[in-house]
């Protein structure tokens, strides 16, 4: 997904904020079904999110209070950009990790975290917010 789009979308702000929650790992679940995306993202609290993508055009509705005064709050750009980053993962990759045992992926996902110091402080933070 552009950001461009999802700043238009957003505004500048939102979607900073978005991309933040994003990279932080607060996106804890996308599921696409057609044309329409559920997501959940951790903030002050747990919010639902839906995505419309139908002819090329992008909607949002967020169980935020934010999402009263807009149609496309910081929580949306967040899913937005886990499903374009959910779908620009190879198939390969997608197949490999289906097959392994919850074991193996906490192992494999935890040497990913600990490899990178960026990802190790965004999950701390995570770990350490308050819900």
């Amino acid at each position: 997904m552009d950001f461009t789009i999802l700043e238009q979308l957003a505004g500048h702000r939102s979607a900073v904020r978005g991309q933040n929650y994003f990279n932080e790992g607060r996106v804890t679940q996308v599921t696409r079904v057609g044309d329409q995306v559920v997501g959940v993202v951790e903030g002050r609290e747990r919010y639902s999110v839906t995505l419309s993508l139908e002819k090329g055009v992008i909607d949002g509705e967020c169980s935020c209070p934010a999402s009263e005064h807009s149609e496309f709050c910081k929580h949306c750009v967040a899913v937005a950009l886990a499903l374009s980053a959910q779908q620009q993962a190879p198939s390969w990759l997608v197949a490999h990790l289906k097959r392994l045992k919850k074991e193996q992926l906490i192992e494999a996902l935890i040497n990913e975290i600990a490899a990178d110091s960026r990802k190790l402080s965004a999950w701390e933070k995570r770990i350490n917010t308050p819900k």
